[in-house]
């Protein structure tokens, strides 16, 4: 079993699968999912619906800008969830707006970045992400039911 579940909230395919690619790169022990949508992502935040049986996430990474119910609202549903709260919750945006990333803390957000649209900018964005997150952080057990009840 991976050491971790990285669920990935992007309405954008090709960035959801560059990061996956270059989380990829650094061989890293780690299940990815990505979804397009907030109710998606509420899917398998709570392993439901087409994720049922899956492991919850334990890090998510979501994009702010997301069409419809945009990122801010899955952040704000997550982090007011008792069930959910205790994931780690990325917020990441190719914004330049200060203003997002004081919004996204105010969410509960546990980090925000900027997603650069330069290749190598991204790819150091990502491995620093990945550092920490994946490597050097204690993320919670979220296929544990202990911490995470459903």
């Amino acid at each position: 079993m991976p050491r971790c579940h990285l669920l990935i909230v992007d309405d954008n395919p090709q960035d959801a699968r560059l990061i996956e690619l270059l989380i990829r790169e650094l061989s890293l022990d780690v299940m990815i999912t990505h979804v397009t949508t907030v109710a998606e992502g509420l899917d398998a935040a709570y392993a439901r619906n087409a994720h049922a049986g899956a492991a919850p996430p334990s890090l998510m990474l979501v994009d702010l800008h997301l069409p419809v119910q945009g990122g801010r609202e899955l952040l704000d549903t997550v982090k007011r969830d008792p069930e959910l709260r205790i994931i780690p919750v990325v917020a990441i945006s190719g914004s330049v707006r200060p203003e997002d990333a004081r919004e996204a803390y105010e969410l509960g957000a546990n980090a925000y970045m900027r997603k650069p649209l330069n290749l190598d900018e991204l790819t150091s964005v990502v491995s620093c992400f990945a550092h920490f997150w994946l490597r050097t952080a204690d993320l919670p057990d979220a296929c544990s039911t202990e911490i995470i009840s459903t």
